[in-house]
């Protein structure tokens, strides 16, 4: 099992630290924005988003951002509702 909530209790390897410190600095801009910090802002998502789905075998699937447990909850909620959406949970699928 692959437990990700787990923030408030794990100290970060400093390799992730600086990694974080680095995009923060440099990557700031909103990705929607079509200036080109906000451009190259969008590439960096795209490709983290690419890399995620390549590690966890995920290419025939969407992988969303979100910005807490709200609002991941709320598009589980609607999309489970509109019958749109496969589940995975501590590496089980759950088709709705």
């Amino acid at each position: 099992m692959i437990y990700f909530d787990n923030a408030a209790t794990t100290r970060p390897l400093d390799d992730v630290l600086q990694t974080y410190d680095t995009v923060n600095r440099k990557y700031f801009y909103n990705t929607a924005s079509l200036s080109k910090g906000g451009q190259e802002a969008r590439k960096l998502l795209e490709a983290s988003r690419t890399q995620i789905k390549q590690l966890f075998k995920l290419n025939d699937y969407d992988l969303i951002f979100t910005s807490g447990a709200t609002e991941s909850n709320n598009i589980v909620i609607q999309s489970v509702i509109k019958k749109e959406i496969t589940i995975w949970s501590n590496g089980t699928r759950f088709r709705t």
